[in-house]
Order: C-alpha cells, then sequence, then structure tokens
C-alpha cells in the first residue's frame, strides 16, 4: 500500500520521503519509490535519503559535546565499564577486644556481687516469714527474671518474655525492700503471696523454656 497515489512535486515528494525515513531508516530507494506509488523514481529517492541522512548527521554535531558525552556514558556501561569500588572506610567505633572483655567483667562481677546480696536479704525475710524451704525460695525471682531475659532474646517484644522479667524484677525489688522494713507488713501476707508467687513463676518459666 502507498502513502499516496497521486504525482508529488519536489517539496512534497522530499517531505514524503523524510516522514518514511523517519519512521523506517533502514528503507532503500526502491521501498521509498514503490511506497509513494512510483513519484518519485529510485534514483530521487536515492537523492533524498541522501540528503536526509546528511541532515540528520549535521543535527548531531550540533548537540553540545558535554552532552553527547552523557549521551555515550550508558553504552561505556553496557561494554562492561564498572565504576570503581569506593575505599573501606576504616570501622573507628570497633570496640578494642581488651575493653570488651573488661567492660564484660566488671557487669559480670557487679552482677554475681547483686545477686548474692538479694539472696541473703530474701532469704532472712522469707525465714522469718516461716516459708518452707527458705534457702531455695530467693533464686526464684532471679531465675524468673533471667529466663526472661533469655527468651527476649531469641523472641524480642514477646509479652509473657517481658511479664517474666518485669515480675523478676518487681518481686526482687519487693522482697528486698520488706527485708529491710518488715513492719510495713504482716508476715502472713509475706507467706501467703510467696506461696502464690513460686507455682506461678515455675509455669511461666516452664512455658518461655520450651518456646520454640
Amino acid at each position: 500500500m502507498t502513502v499516496t497515489d497521486a504525482p508529488l512535486t519536489n517539496g512534497d515528494a522530499r517531505a514524503a520521503v523524510f516522514r518514511l525515513l523517519e519512521g523506517d531508516p533502514g528503507m532503500n530507494r526502491d521501498q521509498l519509490s514503490e511506497a509513494l506509488g512510483g513519484t518519485p523514481k529510485p534514483r530521487r529517492c536515492g537523492i533524498l535519503k541522501a540528503e536526509w541522512t546528511a541532515q540528520r548527521g549535521d543535527q548531531a554535531s550540533a548537540v553540545p559535546a558535554p552532552a553527547r558525552t552523557a549521551q555515550r556514558a550508558p553504552e561505556r556501561r553496557i561494554r562492561g565499564t564498572q565504576p570503581q569500588p569506593a575505599a573501606a572506610v576504616p570501622d573507628v567505633g570497633a570496640d578494642d577486644p581488651l575493653e570488651k572483655w573488661a567492660r564484660r567483667l566488671a557487669a559480670w562481677g557487679l552482677s554475681a556481687i547483686a545477686l548474692v546480696m538479694s539472696y541473703s536479704h530474701t532469704k532472712g525475710l522469707v525465714v522469718q516469714a516461716g516459708v518452707s524451704w527458705p534457702t531455695l525460695m530467693p533464686l526464684t525471682v532471679d531465675l524468673l527474671m533471667v529466663t526472661g531475659w533469655l527468651s527476649l532474646r531469641r523472641h524480642p517484644g514477646y509479652l509473657l518474655a517481658r511479664l517474666a522479667v518485669v515480675g523478676g524484677v518487681a518481686g526482687s525489688l519487693a522482697l528486698n525492700g520488706l527485708a529491710a522494713r518488715t513492719e510495713l507488713v504482716a508476715m502472713e501476707d509475706v507467706r501467703l503471696w510467696t506461696y502464690l508467687a513460686v507455682p506461678t513463676a515455675a509455669v511461666l518459666s516452664v512455658h518461655l523454656a520450651l518456646k520454640r
């Protein structure tokens, strides 16, 4: 099918050939002449195509050098030119091994001292309240707190793990405070709350220990 079946003037022929080449730059002179109904002739179409090619070349050369460079940049990357990796920046905040172990030893030592003193205070209170197994009872609040903390490391945000930590800390604070001011509470109440707290702590700890 041709673009037009009517004879074309020189100006119209030129415009028609240019339009066809804009759509398909690969058309040869015979294809152009055939698409235009034989007018202009193939020779004239070849001349017009050469003119169109030259005009395109002039337009490309008129593009500023930086713009041509920006256009060719993606092509260079496609050919395999890869940007050089940035130099590694030393980690100035890295811990010194000696400082790290000193900090850990200080924390463990302080924790051990606090646990021993808390055990001693709590044991004195439960002995005075007449709680059975007074040697083991003070360990329940501390072990509940440790179980909750270890569970939080594996399951961050788990509600029962948070409850275990808060319950262990609150129980330890309450028992240590009452050990210093025994007149604030009746020993029968201490014994009651102890008997209720121990099985609750046991169930919660077993649940946290078995949670996958």
